[in-house]
């Protein structure tokens, strides 16, 4: 049987991979730009702004113009953090998920365990 003290790679996990898609470095590729600023901007256009009041939203869009990437890095991570607080329902049912079916397959195996020593 797995406990949460075994699953907290579970809860930590997604924060880390979320965080470190925006801090990527962007390369051109094909004549395209990937990486981190792109999921950066990303989300601030789908989290930040439509969350904020308009004059807010427009001082945080003309911020962002004029910030530099640590700057921006800073507000990535206060914004993955805010979509993983939001994800934390879903990954926390899926850790007990993963203990239920830890817990039933050790039962299960126990059961078949001392079924096989009666016979």
């Amino acid at each position: 049987m797995i406990s949460w003290i075994q699953l907290w790679p579970v809860l930590v996990i997604p924060y880390v991979v979320l965080f470190s898609v925006g801090v990527l470095p962007t390369i051109a590729l094909y004549g395209h730009a990937i990486g981190g600023s792109q999921v950066r901007e990303w989300l601030l256009n789908h989290v930040a702004i439509p969350l904020l009041p308009n004059s807010a939203a427009w001082s945080l869009v003309d911020w962002f113009g004029t910030a530099g990437t640590a700057q921006e890095i800073g507000l990535h991570a206060v914004l993955s953090l805010n979509v993983y607080a939001i994800a934390f329902p879903l990954f926390y049912l899926m850790g007990v998920a993963m203990i239920r079916l830890s817990a039933w397959s050790a039962s299960l195996d126990l059961k078949q365990k001392r079924q096989s020593l009666k016979r």
